[in-house]
C-alpha cells in the first residue's frame, strides 16, 4: 500500500510543482497543467523524454539555452520560471516550467474550426513582434513560431512560448531529416528546409504563415508530406489573399523567400501599424481558455522509491535565474527601433482583465551559434565575479554567480553533470533506445553536407535538362504581385519589383512588366515587374464655407467623392453651406495632405439657424410686442388694424405666424391691431313706411330686426334713437302704426214712384 505521502511525492515534481493532467504529448516532450506550490500560481510544466538527460552535451546546451532565455523578461514573452532535471530511478528527465495563461492559444482556437478577423490578426501580430523584436536584439531566435505557441493572457496580451527550448529541440530534428513530421514543415522557413542557419527573419516568415492561417484557416504551402510541403515554398512569395485588406501586402512581405527581401521583426511591426490605419476596428478575440483540471493522481504512476524522496538540485543556471529572481532589476536600455513596437496598441482578447505584476526586460548572454554547445554566458560590461550561490539546504556545490538578473559571472559556465535527486512521477518517453546526442551531433552534419551535395547536383543537373536558350514574357498585368512571381519562378529570371501609384490596376496587382509580354528573356535575365501601390494620390481640398454643389465640384476634380454625412443647425452658417469634413479612415487629415483618388470625404451641412417658437402677442400693445420679439431673437414686421369688439383699440388681435409656430432667428412677424368697435349712425325711421325704414337701415350698416304691428302702416317706434352711434350691423326692432279706417260715403238715389 502507498502511503498519502508517498502518492503526494509522486505527483510533485522537485518538491515545488503539483502535476495535474497531461495538456499534450509530442514526440519529444510532454507538457502537464501544474501547480506552484510556493505561490499558488498555475503553471505549465514540459517533461522530456530520458535520453535528452543522459546526453551531457545536451544538457550543457539545456543548461545554458534555457538559463540565457529565461533571462529575457518581456510582456509579450513567455516568463520561464524554473528549469532543470528531475530523476525517476535511474534516469533523468529535463523540465521546464513556464507560466500558464487561462486564455489558450491560438492553436486553441483553429483547432475548434474558427478564425479570427484580419483586423485581429493584425492586433495579435504587432504583440508576437513586440517580443521577438525584442529578443532578437538581445540575440535570441526562437526557431518555431507556430499557432501553438502564441498563447492570450489574462490582461488581455499576446505572449509568445517556448523560447530557448523551441531552438534547442528544433536544431536537434533538422539535423536529422528522417525526423520531420508535416505540422514541423508547415511553418518552417525557406532557411529550414535549405538547411541554412536560422535566424531571426526566420521566425518573421513563420510568423506571417501563422498569422495567414489564423485569418484563412489554411496555412500555405501545405501538403500531403513533409518533402513536399518544404519544397513548395522555395523561391515561391507566399500567396496571401487580397481578402484580407491592407495586411494582405504586409503579410505577402513577411513571407517573402529571400532573406534580404523580408521584414525584420521591427519592420514587420511598422507596417502593421501603417496597415491599421486602413482596417476596420478589430472586436475582442473570443479565446478558448486552457482551464484546470483538478486532481491527477489516477493518471500517474505509484512511487516506488522507498524513501519518499522527491525534489531536485537544478544546475547553476537554474541558481543564477533565483538568484536574479531576488535582486532589484535595472533598468532596460532599448535600442530606438523598438521604441514604435513596445508602444503600439495590445491586441483585444474577450474577457475579464486580470492585472499582472510589472515585468522588465532584461538581456540575455548571447548565444553560440553552433547547434551543439553553448559558449560561455557573459555580457560585454562584466561584474567582478559574484558570490557563491548555494541551495536551500545550505551546500555550496554550485559555480559562483552575480546577483542581479542580466550581469552574470565571466567565470560562470554550465555544469557539466546536475546533481539529481530521486522521484517518481509521469514522465515522456519516445521508445525504449537512450539516444547518444553526441553521436547523433556528429551524424547529423554528415547528414546536413550529403543532403546539401545531392540538392547542388540535382540542381545543376536539372539546369542543364530543363533551361532552354530563352524564353517569351507572358501577359503578367493585372495579375497579383505573388501570382506574377510564381508564374515566372520556374524561368530563371531575376526579378525586381518597382511600385507606383497607378489608377488602372489595384494595389498589389502589376501594372506593365519591363520587358513588355511578348519580349523574351534568358535565364539569369532580370525581368521588373511595375506593380501598382494603389491609386494615385490628390491633394485634400478645403471645402469648409461652401455650399453643397460646390464642395461637390471642387472634390470631384481632383478625383474625389463626397457624401453628406448629416446636416446640423447653426446660427452662423448658412443653410446649404458645408460646416466641417472629414475622411472617415483617417479623421486626422487636414486640407492639404495626400489621400488616393477614390476616396470618400464626408461633409456636414447646415440646416440652418435652429427654429424657435412665435410668442402669443394677443392683447399686446405694438411697443410690448417689439420688445417680448427681441427676447426670441425674431423683428416686429407688418402692422395692420381691424375693429374688434372684443379687443381694446391699440392692441394686438392676432399674429402671423400664430403663436407656438417654428420660425428662425431674426423671422418677421406681422400683427393685426384693433381698431375697436365698427359704430354707424342710426337714420330717422319713425313715420316711414316699413320699406322706406327698411332701406335707411340698411344703408346705414344696419339691418331690421323685429317688427310689431301692421306692415301696411308706418313706423311709430324704433329701439334705437334717431342719431344714436350702433355697432355696424345691429338689428333694429320696430313698432308700425296701423293706418287710419277708410270712411264709405253712401247716396241713395230716389227711383220713379
Amino acid at each position: 500500500m502507498v502511503s498519502k505521502d508517498a502518492d503526494a511525492a509522486a505527483r510533485t515534481l522537485a518538491g515545488r510543482y503539483r502535476l495535474g493532467p497531461t495538456l499534450g504529448t509530442g514526440a519529444n516532450a510532454k507538457s502537464f497543467d501544474a501547480t506552484d506550490l510556493e505561490d499558488g500560481a498555475p503553471v505549465v510544466v514540459k517533461m522530456l523524454p530520458s535520453r535528452f538527460g543522459e546526453s551531457k552535451m545536451f544538457m550543457e546546451r539545456f543548461t545554458a539555452d534555457l538559463g540565457a532565455a529565461a533571462l529575457v523578461l518581456h510582456p509579450n514573452l513567455a516568463r520561464i520560471k524554473d528549469f532543470g532535471v528531475e530523476t525517476v530511478g535511474d534516469k533523468a528527465y529535463p523540465f521546464v516550467v513556464t507560466e500558464q495563461f487561462v486564455g489558450g492559444s491560438l492553436r486553441g482556437i483553429l483547432d475548434r474550426g474558427r478564425t479570427i478577423t484580419a483586423s485581429q490578426a493584425l492586433m495579435v501580430g504587432l504583440d508576437v513582434c513586440r517580443g521577438l523584436a525584442f529578443a532578437h536584439s538581445k540575440g535570441l531566435v526562437h526557431g518555431a513560431v507556430t499557432p501553438s505557441n502564441v498563447l492570450f493572457g489574462p490582461d488581455r496580451k499576446v505572449r509568445l512560448a517556448d523560447f530557448g527550448i523551441s531552438r534547442l529541440l528544433g536544431d536537434i530534428v533538422w539535423g536529422d531529416p528522417g525526423r520531420i513530421d508535416v505540422d514541423m514543415a508547415r511553418y518552417a522557413s525557406p532557411e529550414h528546409a535549405l538547411g541554412l542557419p536560422v535566424g531571426p527573419k526566420s521566425d518573421v516568415y513563420s510568423l506571417a504563415l501563422t498569422l495567414v492561417e489564423s485569418v484563412t484557416g489554411q496555412v500555405p504551402f501545405a501538403a500531403d508530406t513533409s518533402v513536399a510541403t518544404l519544397s513548395a515554398r522555395l523561391n515561391k512569395l507566399m500567396p496571401v489573399s487580397a481578402d484580407l485588406g491592407a495586411l494582405a501586402s504586409v503579410l505577402e512581405r513577411a513571407g517573402r523567400p529571400v532573406l534580404e527581401d523580408r521584414f525584420s521583426a521591427v519592420e514587420f511591426g511598422r507596417a502593421l501599424v501603417a496597415a491599421a490605419e486602413f482596417m476596420p476596428r478589430p472586436e475582442p478575440i473570443a479565446v478558448v481558455g486552457l482551464g484546470r483540471f483538478g486532481d491527477a493522481a489516477a493518471s500517474l504512476p505509484e512511487t516506488t522509491d522507498p524513501t519518499d524522496a522527491h525534489g531536485v538540485d537544478v544546475t547553476e543556471a537554474v541558481a543564477a535565474f533565483r538568484a536574479g529572481e531576488r535582486a532589484s532589476l535595472p533598468p532596460s536600455s532599448e535600442e530606438d527601433s523598438l521604441e514604435l513596437l513596445r508602444t503600439l496598441p495590445d491586441a483585444v482578447v474577450d474577457g475579464p482583465r486580470v492585472p499582472m505584476p510589472p515585468v522588465q526586460a532584461v538581456p540575455p548572454p548571447p548565444l553560440s551559434d553552433s547547434p551543439a554547445v553553448a559558449a560561455p554566458v557573459e555580457f560585454a560590461s562584466l561584474p567582478a565575479a559574484g558570490s557563491r550561490i548555494t541551495d536551500e539546504h545550505g551546500s555550496p556545490d554550485r559555480a559562483p554567480v552575480a546577483t542581479v538578473i542580466g550581469e552574470v559571472a565571466a567565470d560562470w559556465v554550465p555544469n557539466a553533470e546536475p546533481s539529481r535527486r530521486a522521484s517518481t512521477i509521469e514522465t515522456v518517453e519516445g521508445d525504449d533506445d537512450v539516444l547518444n546526442i553526441d553521436r547523433r551531433s556528429m551524424l547529423k552534419y554528415v547528414m546536413s553536407a550529403l543532403a546539401l551535395l545531392v540538392v547542388a547536383v540535382l540542381g545543376v543537373i536539372g539546369y542543364r535538362a530543363l533551361s532552354a536558350p530563352s524564353r517569351t514574357v507572358p501577359n503578367l498585368i493585372g495579375m497579383t504581385e505573388a501570382q506574377a512571381a510564381n508564374v515566372v519562378a520556374d524561368n530563371g529570371w531575376e526579378l525586381e519589383v518597382r511600385r507606383v501609384r497607378d489608377d488602372g490596376q489595384a494595389q498589389g496587382d502589376v501594372v506593365r512588366t519591363d520587358p513588355a509580354s511578348g519580349d523574351r528573356l534568358r535565364k539569369g535575365d532580370s525581368l521588373v515587374l511595375v506593380v501598382s501601390d494603389g491609386p494615385t494620390l490628390s491633394a485634400l481640398p478645403n471645402v469648409t464655407g461652401l455650399d453643397v454643389d460646390n464642395a461637390r465640384s471642387a472634390l470631384s476634380a481632383v478625383g474625389l467623392t463626397m457624401r453628406e454625412a448629416q446636416q446640423v443647425a447653426s446660427e452662423t452658417v448658412p443653410l446649404g453651406v458645408v460646416i466641417s469634413w472629414s475622411v472617415p479612415e483617417q479623421p486626422g487629415l487636414t486640407a492639404g495632405s495626400q489621400v488616393p483618388k477614390g476616396t470618400t470625404i464626408e461633409v456636414v451641412v447646415s440646416s440652418g439657424s435652429p427654429n424657435r417658437a412665435v410668442p402669443n402677442l394677443n392683447g399686446l400693445t405694438v411697443e410690448e410686442v417689439t420688445a417680448r420679439l427681441a427676447l426670441a431673437e425674431l423683428v416686429l414686421g407688418s402692422t395692420s388694424e381691424e375693429f374688434s369688439t372684443t379687443v381694446g383699440v391699440g392692441r394686438v388681435i392676432a399674429s402671423n405666424p400664430a403663436a407656438d409656430a417654428g420660425v428662425t432667428v431674426g423671422a418677421a412677424i406681422n400683427v393685426v391691431v384693433s381698431k375697436g368697435p365698427d359704430l354707424v349712425k342710426m337714420p330717422k325711421v319713425v313715420g316711414a313706411t316699413l320699406q322706406v325704414a327698411t332701406d335707411a337701415l340698411i344703408k346705414a350698416g344696419l339691418k331690421v330686426g323685429s317688427v310689431t304691428g301692421g306692415q301696411d302702416g308706418t313706423v311709430s317706434w324704433s329701439n334705437v334713437s334717431a342719431g344714436d352711434l350702433v355697432v355696424r350691423g345691429t338689428a333694429v326692432a320696430l313698432t308700425m302704426l296701423a293706418p287710419p279706417p277708410t270712411t264709405t260715403t253712401t247716396t241713395t238715389v230716389a227711383g220713379p214712384n
